[in-house]
């Protein structure tokens, strides 16, 4: 807080004095974090009872830094599509201090399925294969080795022929067998698409057994 003093009059020796106090400012900071990394242009909507709105973008580092006078505000992130939204949130700035808030960015993300099962040709009969082992990655990567842990993972199946992925970025990713039962088939890669937060998508697999020759 500041106090300043004024001093002034007219031609006659009547003199007067004029005292204000000017509001100093606090500052709002916002470390932005995204699971992917990512943290550049991130844009906050920052908005007060009395009118002031105005949006400012996160830099390299994830930070906002910014002067505001004394107040409650209303901090509220414009949507990503890749992303689960952040709940707005209300803030006290006061004079001469830092208001800090962390804020990570959760990726939207969903599960993939299969239902492995083989036909048998000398009978007609289906059964689950067990102990089937398929890699998923994302197709924006060449191979399983070079996608990001955050885009791939290895399942096995169980006795009912099932296995079900961790949580996966949407977008599209490819089903590829790399090991099977004595005389199963590998199955054919498939594409997958995760298109929906929460969505677990089901790919039935299936293929017969190999006759001895």
């Amino acid at each position: 807080t500041q106090t300043q003093s004024i001093a002034t009059g007219t031609a006659d020796p009547i003199s007067f004095f004029l005292k204000f106090r000017t509001e100093q400012t606090g500052t709002f900071e916002i470390l932005k974090s995204s699971e992917d990394g990512q943290k550049l242009g991130f844009l906050f909507q920052i908005d007060d009872q009395n009118g002031y709105r105005c949006v400012f973008p996160t830099d390299e580092d994830g930070q906002i830094l910014i002067p505001l006078l004394p107040g409650e505000y209303v901090v509220s992130e414009q949507e990503l599509d890749r992303y689960r939204d952040i709940q707005e949130m209300k803030i006290q700035i006061r004079e001469n201090e830092t208001t800090q808030v962390q804020i990570e960015n959760k990726l939207k993300k969903g599960k993939i399925r299969i239902q492995k099962t083989v036909l048998n040709p000398l009978n007609q009969v289906n059964f689950n294969e067990f102990n089937g082992v398929f890699q998923i990655y994302s197709t924006k990567y060449s191979s399983f080795q070079t996608a990001p842990e955050l885009y791939r993972d290895q399942m096995k199946t169980d006795s009912s022929g099932s296995a079900v992925s961790k949580e996966l970025p949407l977008g599209s990713y490819r089903l590829h067998q790399i090991s099977s039962n004595p005389n199963i088939a590998f199955a054919t890669d498939e594409i997958v698409v995760i298109d929906d937060d929460l969505q677990t998508v089901t790919i039935p697999l299936k293929n017969q057994l190999q006759q001895c020759r």
